[in-house]
């Protein structure tokens, strides 16, 4: 596998169709979708996490970095593995009532419709996820315009 940058973000699109053509099972668990991505990419997402617990420790070791800013978030995408993610304290703080957090991958395209925000992909507890869609799908689109989605990078291998 080639480990240049655009390939490394080329990749992670990839694997991310895959899973969605393959109807695989982690289609219907964001956290799992997330930890599976990131396994398969060398960036180790501790198994027992859900959504909340991965936004909480994107402070910390595999993550590298984090941010608000979608347009930052898609350049990063180019270079590794960055991971969108909500508790469910922040969506019901102002989003609505959800049932859980929410967690999803990222991709360094823009949104065509949504210029600053990136494509993602993602698994839906429950539900079925998407792969290569706006990240405006994924999570509330007043969220996103108020930079209230975090946005954490881990170097690929």
């Amino acid at each position: 596998m080639d480990t240049t940058p655009d390939s490394i973000s080329a990749d992670i699109l990839n694997y991310c169709l895959s899973l969605d053509r393959a109807n695989d099972p982690v289609m219907r668990d964001c956290n799992a979708f997330v930890k599976k991505v990131a396994g398969k990419f060398g960036v180790p997402i501790d198994p027992g996490l859900d959504a909340d617990e991965i936004v909480d420790a994107f402070p910390a070791a595999p993550f590298t970095k984090t941010t608000t800013n979608p347009v930052t978030a898609m350049l990063w995408a180019k270079d590794g593995l960055v991971v969108a993610g909500m508790t469910l304290a922040e969506l019901d703080a102002g989003y609505g009532t959800h049932t859980n957090g929410h967690v999803a991958i990222v991709h360094p395209a823009a949104d065509p419709d949504h210029s600053g925000f990136p494509m993602a992909s993602w698994g839906v507890l429950g539900g079925q996820g998407k792969s290569n869609v706006s990240i405006r799908w994924t999570f509330p689109a007043a969220a996103c315009d108020a930079d209230a989605v975090h946005f954490a990078f881990a170097p690929a291998s």
